[in-house]
């Protein structure tokens, strides 16, 4: 099995899960939905110090993440399908680095996530950011998409047992 396939059944667990309008009701995308970025940087760094100190609720956080990328149901599908197209792109330009380094040191995702955290939360605070083309969004992305290519290596490496 290869990360890129991993990452379609971890796609396909997040479009389940938010794939009707009774689960966009569920507390924490009400909450995101709704809040100031502040707020749900606040929300997010919560999900995050819990992925830190080992629980696995990555699916979740992805949910979210999408969730506030979205914005609405209607939106979510294209919002998939612009993040699974983004992996493809970077997994052949970066040559499978994620899941060559999980196998190295399988906590690396952490500092990944950990980055991309730090750097929302600044972009929050500051309001600008010097490097132009990384947004808030581009940095949300890219969150969610570490979280998803974590849960991807995770299954590969119990398919391969």
């Amino acid at each position: 099995m290869k990360i890129l396939e991993a990452y379609c059944i971890v796609k396909d667990g997040i479009l389940r899960d938010l794939a009707t309008e009774e689960n966009w009701k569920h507390e924490d995308y009400e909450f995101l939905r709704t809040q100031p970025l502040n707020k749900v940087v606040y929300k997010l760094n919560e999900s995050l110090h819990s992925i830190l100190q080992g629980r696995n609720e990555g699916l979740h956080l992805c949910s979210m993440l999408v969730c506030c990328l979205s914005q609405s149901p209607q939106r979510f599908v294209p919002t998939m399908e612009d993040m699974h197209r983004t992996v493809i792109k970077k997994n052949h330009d970066y040559g499978d680095s994620f899941y060559k380094l999980h196998k190295l040191m399988p906590f690396a995702y952490k500092v990944r996530v950990f980055d991309k955290v730090v750097r929302l939360q600044t972009l929050t605070e500051k309001k600008t950011a010097s490097v132009e083309d990384e947004s808030i969004i581009d940095t949300m992305l890219d969150l969610a998409n570490y979280c998803m290519l974590e849960l991807a290596a995770r299954i590969m490496d119990r398919k391969e047992k």
